[in-house]
């Protein structure tokens, strides 16, 4: 899948303001792009994983470790949509493995997985014994400082993301741009866009699955 860098989205922002520094400007796209993929989870990528029995760290919890940089640069995982062993929906949930030692203990022999995410691209999924397939749905958002982020941000939430970007760089005290009466205005409407991606994301689930939910960890 391609990718949009933050150039492409300067214009619908330079477009109601003018005068702001480069540093200023990506700063405040990139709090706005990680901001709305945090709360829409609108990026999401399937990958499907065989696990082979040589990668389960028996000394971990037997954890197996999926990293996703290769599946989808330049973009981190940071929860996870759905989760099938062997094409059968399974219940996962969030634990420090390294460090939640008792509630691995009591989760055992219940049939729950766990997972945590570490680094920028590595997802450990607790416990494994033998080889399975495996299908997981991360959610992403960019790696920090990054410049390239998915086109799908542009393609369909550009409005959105300038709005917010607007907004941010309105409301910054004793600027020639200061205005903070736009900046309300402009963060209205970003607000509004993050609960219209929320609605097609849920909707997109939805006619996807009938039966597996959204397990919206960490919110």
């Amino acid at each position: 899948m391609a990718n949009k860098t933050l150039d492409d989205f300067k214009p619908f922002v330079h477009q109601d303001i003018q005068g702001v520094d480069i540093f200023t400007l990506e700063r405040n796209l990139r709090f706005i792009i990680d901001d709305f993929c945090e709360k829409t989870w609108i990026l999401q990528r399937g990958i499907t994983h065989t696990v082979d029995i040589q990668d389960i760290e028996g000394d971990l919890f037997d954890s197996i470790i999926i990293n996703t940089k290769g599946y989808y640069p330049y973009h981190r995982p940071f929860g996870i949509r759905e989760f099938k062993i062997n094409g059968i929906d399974w219940d996962l949930k969030y634990a420090e493995i390294i460090n939640d030692t008792n509630f691995l203990d009591d989760i055992k022999g219940s049939g729950c997985k766990v997972y945590e995410i570490f680094s920028l691209y590595n997802i450990r999924i607790a416990p494994f014994t033998v080889s399975d397939e495996i299908y997981i749905k991360p959610v992403f958002k960019p790696i920090p400082d990054f410049t390239y982020v998915d086109e799908r941000i542009y393609n369909d939430w550009v409005e959105a993301i300038a709005a917010g970007c607007k907004a941010k760089l309105l409301a910054i005290p004793n600027k020639p741009w200061t205005n903070m009466q736009s900046a309300g205005t402009w963060w209205a409407l970003y607000r509004t866009k993050i609960s219209e991606a929320k609605r097609k994301m849920r909707k997109d689930f939805t006619a996807l699955s009938k039966s597996v939910y959204p397990r919206e960890f960490g919110f």
